[in-house]
């Protein structure tokens, strides 16, 4: 049999595209735990993410980018209800600016903003353009 075969990661392939994944599980009123306790964190891009009014997160990052190019968020309740977190989705993208900042909203299965519960399971997945080829 041959040896494994290994693959690239996506950022050795396509020039400036930085892939990074965000993952924590939500505390009481959709609170954010502290970034050593996320599951998956990006170290060395993300600064802060804070809960703000119901369902907005607002992610900080390290650094200013030149494009959003795919987002990608979902939630795994801990007891699935139509009215609990199902969706979250960009609401602005200042990642280029000064702010360094992407806003997320979470919402219910009819688009209503809501707060995750306690031991919701957020994730979210970034693929951004640096301004470096």
């Amino acid at each position: 049999m041959g040896q494994p075969a290994y693959y690239s990661d996506a950022t050795a392939n396509e020039s400036g595209h930085v892939r990074f994944d965000i993952e924590w599980t939500s505390l009481v009123s959709g609170g954010v735990p502290a970034l050593t306790a996320f599951s998956h964190v990006a170290a060395g891009y993300i600064v802060s993410v804070v809960h703000g009014a119901t369902g907005v997160y607002t992610i900080t990052l390290t650094d200013q980018w030149a494009d959003l190019l795919e987002f990608g968020g979902w939630t795994i309740q801990a007891t699935y209800s139509a009215a609990g977190a199902c969706n979250i989705r960009v609401t602005a993208n200042n990642t280029g600016a000064a702010a360094k900042t992407l806003v997320l909203l979470v919402t219910n299965a009819a688009g209503a903003a809501v707060d995750p519960t306690t031991n919701d399971v957020l994730y979210v997945n970034l693929r951004m353009q640096s301004y470096q080829a």
